[in-house]
């Protein structure tokens, strides 16, 4: 998976494909920030599995109090993580902010993938898109007893079983229900038959809405056409700091959108069908002949409460006869919603055959020769640039103590900042 970031209408921008890529915008050559940001992010690769062997305070840890424990730079976080998880998720990043947690953010760029230093495997997507497998399942299935696009009003669990209210009005009772729905549609469809324990768990999770409007307009590209990727953040600031260079501390950031490049995701060549883009909350609207369609999506937010939702999800699943499925369940992706589904699908009241579940969250953390090598210099030029930091600082104590003995500590300090004497 590709990506780039592209800042402020093209004021900054980088790339992730190569060399090419990252100084697309030729300045970047002199920024000792775009050096630092790609030094980080090679450390983190190294690094960041660590954390996932750790437990008792670690596993509360969020992904800011790790950075910050690291010594990550801004440029790190504003440039780089916050973007990319803000993309990966859906959710702007005051949602993602700093107090996401670090387990599960790092877990989900290991057992992605996303960490290694080479070899990193693409992407693969369904030809055709999620609609081909959607209709093959549908295809398979009883259409007498297929009912799609019928709106459901309400849920009942009672004694004699779990009764369903149409939107039409008729009610029908069914011995078990799997609500393969957002977690507010579960709630909204229990009403006040929800358990105290369903409404703990799945009441206070968070939910993103975002529009989605497919397109052809470049205008909501980087401006640099070698800066193009499959996965392209298009960032604005809420103010420039006094250094004039641009700041995106999450809670500085008015907008993030992402445009996808459908040519790169689904192979789509782009002499037979033009430019295929998608962009998700576009800072600009696209130009009205370039716009193909809109639609309007949610997203879980993964903060806490979800976590918790997902960790004790068992204690309420099949009770009264009602489970819950669905991406949320996971990361929020396709392969998640599956394995949830499977997952029920398999308990042993639905007396189906028990096949193994093939898509399994998480890999072992396994370091090689090459990369334990990496991580001893990554450590040795860290220690020593630490420790220069550290050495100078001191020497600077030190002067400015000599020169406080010198000069008199009331003549050093009746001078203020930028040499304007104080007023007592």
């Amino acid at each position: 998976m590709s990506f780039s970031l592209s800042r402020d209408k093209g004021k900054f921008e980088w790339a992730s494909d190569d060399l090419w890529a990252l100084f697309a915008q030729g300045s970047n050559v002199f920024k000792p920030r775009v050096y630092r940001m790609m030094w980080d992010i090679f450390r983190f690769n190294l690094f960041a599995v660590d954390l996932l062997s750790e437990k008792g305070e670690a596993e509360e840890l969020s992904i800011g109090e790790y950075l910050d424990r690291q010594g990550y730079s801004q440029a790190f976080k504003e440039d780089y993580l916050l973007p990319l998880t803000a993309g990966i998720w859906s959710i702007p990043p005051e949602k993602v902010a700093l107090d996401f947690p670090a387990m599960a953010l790092i877990r989900f760029f290991h057992n992605h993938q996303m960490l290694q230093l080479y070899g990193k495997p693409a992407w693969l997507t369904v030809k055709g898109g999620s609609k081909t497998y959607v209709d093959y399942i549908i295809s398979k299935m009883d259409q007498s007893k297929l009912h799609l696009n019928l709106g459901i009003e309400e849920i009942h669990p009672t004694d004699d079983g779990i009764w369903i209210t149409t939107e039409d009005g008729k009610r029908e009772r069914f011995d078990k229900v799997i609500l393969a729905t957002h977690t507010d549609q579960a709630v909204r469809l229990l009403g006040q038959h929800i358990s105290n324990d369903e409404k703990r768990l799945l009441g206070d999770c968070q939910w993103s809405a975002n529009e989605a409007v497919v397109h052809y307009d470049e205008a909501l590209m980087p401006i640099r056409k070698r800066a193009w990727t499959a996965w392209n953040y298009l960032t604005s600031t809420a103010y420039i700091h006094p250094d004039h260079e641009a700041k995106t501390f999450a809670s500085d950031v008015n907008s993030i959108s992402i445009t996808f490049n459908l040519n790169i995701l689904q192979s789509l060549p782009t002499a037979k069908h033009g430019q295929i883009l998608v962009t998700l909350n576009p800072p600009i609207q696209p130009d009205p002949s370039k716009t193909i369609s809109r639609f309007t999506y949610h997203h879980p937010e993964l903060t806490p409460s979800l976590l918790l939702a997902q960790k004790e999800l068992p204690s309420i699943q099949g009770v009264r006869g009602i489970y819950f499925a669905g991406a949320w369940t996971g990361y929020g992706f396709h392969e998640d919603g599956w394995r949830s589904g499977m997952e029920i699908a398999r308990r042993a009241e639905f007396g189906l055959p028990s096949r193994e579940v093939l898509y399994v969250d998480g890999r072992d953390v396994r370091l090689g020769m090459v990369e334990r090598g990496l991580r001893v210099v990554v450590g040795i030029v860290e220690w020593s640039v630490r420790g220069w930091v550290g050495w100078i600082g001191w020497m600077v104590g030190l002067w400015i103590s000599v020169l406080r003995v010198v000069l008199g500590r009331e003549l050093l300090g009746s001078v203020g900042v930028g040499g304007k004497k104080k007023i007592s």
